[in-house]
């Protein structure tokens, strides 16, 4: 009885002594663990800072460090399991543009006024969006300056250096400023795009005077402001006003008709763009009513 007792604690004491030495290596396992993980965040801040640095390059297109600031911050919050994909993602990830203004001289004008609107869209609805980003506020005005002044002499003088610098710049701008997200302009050019195939910039231009007409009341001061320094007057009216002129000067069709849009279209295209994430920051909340108003006042 006695012996049997002795193999009892013998036995115990020994699985004691495996438990934990077990809970040991569990412990420096999940140390690593934790350290490869803390390699993993250090080297995507790394890739994002270096990311954020291609912003301040007055060659590299900051739409570049976007790509990849978004893609090291994905990487960062994804599950365990997605990690490696999320990853793998950002090694793919874009990592610099070059721009150069020569490379739009030979633009012909109906894609350098589509493209420039496209940049001039970038700005206003950065600019208007609700989130709070004060820096890209100054960087959204700035670049809708800019455009204002250098996308009808881009137009005109294809060859105009100035003028295509101008643009790259406007556009370079508007891609930092939309890191606030943009609005239900971009949302009804995604619509156009996918259900009429229209070009991306020409959507935006088509729809851009239409959709601020229907931002009037909730976004005065700042459209007031746009027209400021659009030099298109001092109300949010006559920054309206001004782009329906802007559009007519450039080549930009009025409406969606003249696109070959029509009515029996307007059900996808609301479909589409109430889908659409972008109008989510709209200075006015968009229901389907409004898409369907929008639209039908559009074509």
């Amino acid at each position: 009885m006695t012996a049997t007792l002795i193999w009892i604690l013998v036995v115990l004491a020994a699985i004691g002594l495996y438990l934990s030495w077990t809970a040991g290596r569990l412990d420096r396992l999940h140390a690593r663990i934790d350290a490869a993980r803390a390699a993993l965040d250090a080297q995507l801040l790394r890739r994002a800072s270096v990311a954020q640095e291609l912003a301040t390059s007055q060659v590299l297109d900051p739409a570049a460090s976007i790509v990849l600031y978004e893609a090291a911050h994905a990487a960062r919050q994804a599950e365990e399991e997605q990690r490696e994909v999320a990853e793998s993602d950002l090694s793919q990830a874009l990592r610099a543009v070059f721009a150069d203004p020569e490379l739009t001289l030979d633009l012909p004008p109906n894609v350098t006024a589509a493209t420039g609107m496209d940049a001039l869209t970038h700005n206003v609805e950065s600019y208007l969006s609700p989130a709070y980003h004060p820096l890209c506020d100054g960087i959204a005005l700035e670049g809708a300056r800019i455009a204002a002044h250098s996308l009808e002499r881009a137009v005109r003088a294809p060859k105009d250096i100035a003028a295509r610098s101008d643009m790259m710049m406007s556009s370079m701008m508007g891609a930092i400023a939309f890191q606030k997200d943009l609005g239900a302009v971009h949302s009804c050019a995604h619509a156009l795009g996918t259900v009429n195939d229209m070009h991306h910039g020409l959507a935006n231009g088509i729809m851009i005077d239409h959709v601020m007409r229907f931002n009037l009341d909730a976004a005065e001061k700042k459209l007031a402001e746009l027209a400021r320094v659009c030099g298109a007057g001092s109300t949010a009216q006559s920054f309206v006003d001004w782009l329906t002129g802007l559009k007519a000067r450039i080549g930009i069709p009025a409406k969606l008709g003249e696109r070959g849009v029509k009515k029996e279209h307007i059900a996808k295209l609301v479909e589409i763009a109430v889908a659409d994430t972008c109008h989510q920051t709209n200075p006015r909340p968009v229901s389907a009513a409004d898409f369907e108003r929008i639209f039908g006042a559009a074509i």
